[in-house]
Protein backbone atom coordinates (compact mmCIF):
# COMPACT_ATOMS: atom_id res chain seq x y z
CA UNK A 1 0.00 0.00 0.00
CA UNK A 2 1.29 3.49 0.28
CA UNK A 3 3.06 4.50 2.86
CA UNK A 4 3.95 8.24 3.69
CA UNK A 5 7.81 9.13 3.16
CA UNK A 6 9.49 11.15 5.28
CA UNK A 7 12.17 12.93 5.00
CA UNK A 8 15.45 11.76 7.28
CA UNK A 9 15.72 14.03 10.63
CA UNK A 10 18.53 16.64 10.14
CA UNK A 11 20.07 18.04 13.27
CA UNK A 12 19.21 21.83 12.89
CA UNK A 13 22.66 23.61 14.12
CA UNK A 14 22.66 24.94 17.73
CA UNK A 15 21.49 28.83 17.76
CA UNK A 16 21.55 30.70 21.18
CA UNK A 17 18.76 30.44 23.48
CA UNK A 18 17.32 33.24 25.14
CA UNK A 19 18.24 32.67 28.66
CA UNK A 20 17.64 35.04 31.89
CA UNK A 21 19.89 34.31 34.91
CA UNK A 22 18.39 36.29 37.27
CA UNK A 23 15.21 33.54 37.13
CA UNK A 24 15.25 30.80 40.07
CA UNK A 25 15.67 27.71 37.72
CA UNK A 26 19.02 29.59 36.62
CA UNK A 27 17.70 28.93 32.99
CA UNK A 28 14.77 30.53 30.94
CA UNK A 29 13.60 29.72 27.69
CA UNK A 30 11.31 32.08 25.93
CA UNK A 31 8.35 30.03 25.09
CA UNK A 32 9.33 30.24 20.94
CA UNK A 33 12.44 28.83 21.58
CA UNK A 34 10.93 26.02 23.89
CA UNK A 35 8.29 25.42 20.93
CA UNK A 36 11.24 24.57 18.51
CA UNK A 37 12.61 22.61 20.45
CA UNK A 38 9.54 20.42 21.24
CA UNK A 39 8.49 20.29 17.71
CA UNK A 40 12.01 18.87 16.72
CA UNK A 41 11.41 16.28 19.31
CA UNK A 42 8.49 15.20 18.31
CA UNK A 43 9.84 15.24 14.22
CA UNK A 44 12.34 13.25 15.63
CA UNK A 45 10.25 10.99 17.63
CA UNK A 46 7.54 10.22 14.79
CA UNK A 47 10.63 9.61 12.29
CA UNK A 48 12.45 6.98 14.13
CA UNK A 49 9.07 5.16 15.40
CA UNK A 50 7.69 5.19 11.52
CA UNK A 51 11.14 3.45 11.23
CA UNK A 52 10.14 0.08 13.27
CA UNK A 53 7.97 -1.92 11.60
CA UNK A 54 5.95 -5.05 13.44
CA UNK A 55 8.66 -7.59 13.13
CA UNK A 56 10.68 -5.19 15.96
CA UNK A 57 8.19 -5.72 17.89
CA UNK A 58 6.34 -8.88 17.88
CA UNK A 59 6.58 -11.71 19.87
CA UNK A 60 7.86 -15.23 18.27
CA UNK A 61 7.02 -18.23 18.28
CA UNK A 62 3.10 -17.76 18.58
CA UNK A 63 0.92 -20.16 20.20
CA UNK A 64 -1.98 -20.65 17.67
CA UNK A 65 -4.57 -23.19 16.97
CA UNK A 66 -5.99 -24.81 13.69
CA UNK A 67 -10.07 -24.34 12.70
CA UNK A 68 -10.51 -27.92 14.68
CA UNK A 69 -8.53 -27.38 17.36
CA UNK A 70 -11.16 -28.65 20.11
CA UNK A 71 -12.21 -25.98 22.61
CA UNK A 72 -11.13 -27.73 25.74
CA UNK A 73 -7.28 -27.37 24.12
CA UNK A 74 -7.86 -23.58 22.88
CA UNK A 75 -9.13 -23.07 26.28
CA UNK A 76 -6.12 -24.89 28.24
CA UNK A 77 -3.62 -22.77 26.02
CA UNK A 78 -4.70 -19.56 27.27
CA UNK A 79 -4.50 -20.63 30.58
CA UNK A 80 -1.11 -22.04 30.26
CA UNK A 81 0.47 -19.30 28.08
CA UNK A 82 -1.75 -16.61 29.85
CA UNK A 83 -2.93 -15.00 26.70
CA UNK A 84 -5.44 -13.11 25.90
CA UNK A 85 -6.12 -14.79 22.74
CA UNK A 86 -4.49 -17.12 19.94
CA UNK A 87 -5.19 -16.19 16.02
CA UNK A 88 -6.69 -19.73 14.59
CA UNK A 89 -4.63 -20.73 11.25
CA UNK A 90 -5.43 -23.02 8.26
CA UNK A 91 -3.00 -25.96 7.92
CA UNK A 92 -1.18 -23.59 5.65
CA UNK A 93 -0.93 -21.34 8.22
CA UNK A 94 -2.69 -18.86 6.96
CA UNK A 95 -4.75 -16.42 9.69
CA UNK A 96 -8.31 -17.14 9.65
CA UNK A 97 -9.17 -15.56 12.67
CA UNK A 98 -9.13 -15.11 16.78
CA UNK A 99 -10.04 -16.49 19.66
CA UNK A 100 -10.52 -15.26 22.89
CA UNK A 101 -11.87 -15.68 26.20
CA UNK A 102 -14.83 -13.17 25.56
CA UNK A 103 -15.35 -15.53 22.57
CA UNK A 104 -15.82 -18.51 25.39
CA UNK A 105 -18.25 -16.14 27.28
CA UNK A 106 -20.32 -15.38 24.02
CA UNK A 107 -21.24 -18.89 23.92
CA UNK A 108 -21.96 -19.62 27.19
CA UNK A 109 -26.14 -19.92 27.97
CA UNK A 110 -26.93 -17.75 31.22
CA UNK A 111 -28.67 -20.39 33.49
CA UNK A 112 -29.99 -18.96 36.48
CA UNK A 113 -30.45 -22.03 38.41
CA UNK A 114 -26.13 -22.68 37.98
CA UNK A 115 -22.82 -21.09 38.38
CA UNK A 116 -21.36 -19.38 35.65
CA UNK A 117 -17.98 -21.72 36.04
CA UNK A 118 -20.61 -25.28 35.69
CA UNK A 119 -21.66 -23.55 32.06
CA UNK A 120 -18.31 -22.79 30.97
CA UNK A 121 -17.31 -26.26 31.44
CA UNK A 122 -20.24 -27.57 29.63
CA UNK A 123 -19.18 -25.87 26.90
CA UNK A 124 -15.65 -27.04 27.33
CA UNK A 125 -16.70 -30.87 27.42
CA UNK A 126 -16.86 -32.30 24.15
CA UNK A 127 -19.89 -33.57 23.14
CA UNK A 128 -19.68 -37.64 22.48
CA UNK A 129 -21.82 -37.80 19.70
CA UNK A 130 -20.96 -37.32 15.90
CA UNK A 131 -23.83 -34.24 16.22
CA UNK A 132 -23.91 -31.31 18.45
CA UNK A 133 -26.30 -28.72 19.62
CA UNK A 134 -22.95 -26.76 20.57
CA UNK A 135 -19.67 -24.89 19.09
CA UNK A 136 -16.93 -28.02 19.66
CA UNK A 137 -13.61 -26.20 17.91
CA UNK A 138 -11.99 -22.87 17.63
CA UNK A 139 -13.43 -21.96 13.89
CA UNK A 140 -16.86 -22.41 15.59
CA UNK A 141 -16.40 -19.67 18.02
CA UNK A 142 -13.43 -16.96 16.93
CA UNK A 143 -13.97 -13.80 15.80
CA UNK A 144 -13.02 -13.80 11.73
CA UNK A 145 -13.34 -10.16 11.03
CA UNK A 146 -10.06 -8.88 12.40
CA UNK A 147 -7.32 -6.65 12.32
CA UNK A 148 -4.19 -8.49 10.67
CA UNK A 149 -0.63 -6.75 10.49
CA UNK A 150 1.95 -7.40 8.05
CA UNK A 151 5.50 -7.66 9.28
CA UNK A 152 6.56 -4.52 7.45
CA UNK A 153 3.67 -2.66 8.72
CA UNK A 154 5.10 0.65 10.60
CA UNK A 155 4.16 -0.03 14.26
CA UNK A 156 2.42 3.54 14.35
CA UNK A 157 -0.62 2.01 12.81
CA UNK A 158 -0.44 -0.86 15.22
CA UNK A 159 -0.34 1.45 18.09
CA UNK A 160 -3.11 3.25 16.98
CA UNK A 161 -5.43 0.25 17.01
CA UNK A 162 -4.31 -0.88 20.17
CA UNK A 163 -4.98 2.32 21.94
CA UNK A 164 -8.46 3.17 20.30
CA UNK A 165 -11.33 2.07 22.84
CA UNK A 166 -12.56 -0.81 21.48
CA UNK A 167 -8.83 -2.51 20.38
CA UNK A 168 -8.69 -6.26 19.61
CA UNK A 169 -6.99 -7.98 22.36
CA UNK A 170 -4.11 -9.24 20.14
CA UNK A 171 -3.01 -8.55 16.13
CA UNK A 172 -1.82 -11.40 14.12
CA UNK A 173 1.20 -10.57 12.26
CA UNK A 174 2.23 -12.51 8.76
CA UNK A 175 5.12 -12.64 6.70
CA UNK A 176 5.28 -12.02 2.77
CA UNK A 177 4.69 -15.27 2.50
CA UNK A 178 1.23 -14.60 3.93
CA UNK A 179 2.13 -17.10 7.09
CA UNK A 180 1.58 -16.32 10.83
CA UNK A 181 4.83 -15.33 11.67
CA UNK A 182 4.15 -13.36 15.05
CA UNK A 183 1.66 -11.53 17.09
CA UNK A 184 1.33 -8.25 18.82
CA UNK A 185 -0.87 -7.84 21.97
CA UNK A 186 -0.74 -5.07 24.60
Amino acid sequence: GDQAVYPEFRPVPPQPLNCNKGSRSGLDISEEDLVQVYGLALEHAHARHERRVCADIMTTPVVNVEFATELNEVWRLLRLHHLKALPVTDRFRRVIGLVSAEDFLAHVTPDAGRPIAENVRNLLRPTPTPYSAKPEVAGQIMAEEIVIARATDPISHIAAILSARHHPPAIPVVGEDGKLAGIIGQ
